[in-house]
């Protein structure tokens, strides 16, 4: 389900995957809609320099992650551990 069905269906944000488009492109087209409410936009990150651009970029909340070796994130890199926990912040 693309981001175009999740507006469709009412959801009120989306979460973007690396390969999506970028978190100020995904606001924008939502603004362009007009929406009523607010309309999270959330981004996975797998890298402090990730998140931080992710933020820049107009992200509401960001995933970062693997913290922890697991068979289904061995395409992002060695596990982040719980080093970054600290450097999170509320939004």
């Amino acid at each position: 389900m693309n981001a175009g069905h999740r507006l469709a269906a009412g959801a009120h944000g989306v979460h973007l995957g690396g390969g999506s488009i970028p978190p100020a492109a995904a606001r924008a087209a939502v603004d362009r809609l007009s929406l009523p409410g607010p309309f999270l936009v959330g981004v996975s990150c797998h890298s402090l320099e990730q998140a931080l651009v992710a933020e820049i970029a107009g992200a509401n909340y960001i995933l970062l992650g693997p913290i922890f070796a697991t068979p289904s994130k061995l395409a992002y890199g060695p596990p982040l551990g719980w080093k970054y926990s600290a450097k999170s912040r509320p939004a």
